[in-house]
Order: C-alpha cells, then structure tokens, then sequence
C-alpha cells in the first residue's frame, strides 16, 4: 500500500504546482449489530487529483499507514471536500491523525465566485456551476484500490 500512495504522490506532483487533492471518507454505517466503537470506524479514504484517484481501505490494516499519515501532513498539499471539517475531526478521534490544510468546497466557491447560494450546493450542482462539468455524464478516471 506504500507504493500506491507514493506513486499516487508523485504523480499528482508533478502535474501541478500548487498541488489541489480531492479528500472523502467513507464510515461504516451506524447498524445495531454492530458494536458502538466500530460503527464511527472509517472504511475508506478517497484521494483524488483530477486524474488519478486512490482509495485506501482502512478496515483492512491493524494500524494507520505512516505514509497516508505523512501525506495528509504535507505542508505544499491542499486537501478540499465537503464535510471535509467533520470528516477530519472523525479521523483525529478515531485514528490519532488529521489532514493538515483542507478546505471546504462549497464555502470556498462562495467566496470565490460572489455567490453566497453555492454554501449550500451539493458536489453535483457545485461541479456543474463552477467548471459546467456534468457529473451525471460518464468521465473517466484511473482508481488504484488497496485491500491490505
């Protein structure tokens, strides 16, 4: 799983000077057969550059990757999401690490184009106002999966 993560780096490094990452979480869902210490564990961590996208299972490692760890941390990396705030909160609970320098989307869009009704946008509207791209049309990325 290292080397997906450093390949996955050094890909997105060298298509951008200032290095913009797509970050999403997956967590188990609350199920009543579930215990309560497992039902708020994150299953999954999506990076995402544009080009590129790697998912990471986390609930197939014992302990948390010191090279995800180490790439969340990096100071010359944007991660943006949404609920991207909560999403690292989760993390830091559960996991003992955060993402260093991320961004909410829809704020951010706000604030960027003037236009205080995106706050409240979802990725679909968000994506189709801001660069007219239709995520309901088919587009195609490259996934790198990891099951430990």
């Amino acid at each position: 799983m290292d080397d997906q993560i450093y390949i996955f780096l050094s890909r997105s490094n060298s298509n951008h000077k200032t290095k913009v990452i797509g970050f999403d979480t997956e967590w188990l869902a609350n199920n009543p057969d579930v215990s309560s210490r497992s039902s708020s564990k994150c299953s999954t961590v999506q990076l995402c550059d544009g080009y590129f996208c790697l998912i990471i299972q986390l609930s197939h490692f014992v302990t948390v990757l010191e090279s995800l760890v180490n790439f969340l941390s990096q100071p010359n990396y944007m991660f943006v999401g949404f609920g991207i705030k909560d999403n690292v909160a989760k993390l830091e609970k559960n996991y003992g690490f955060e993402c260093r320098n991320r961004v909410e989307l829809a704020p951010l869009a706000a604030t960027a184009m003037k236009r205080p009704r995106l706050s409240y946008c979802v990725v679909d509207e968000l994506a189709y106002v801001v660069t007219k791209l239709d995520l309901g049309k088919e587009w195609t990325l490259n996934f790198a999966f990891s099951v430990g």
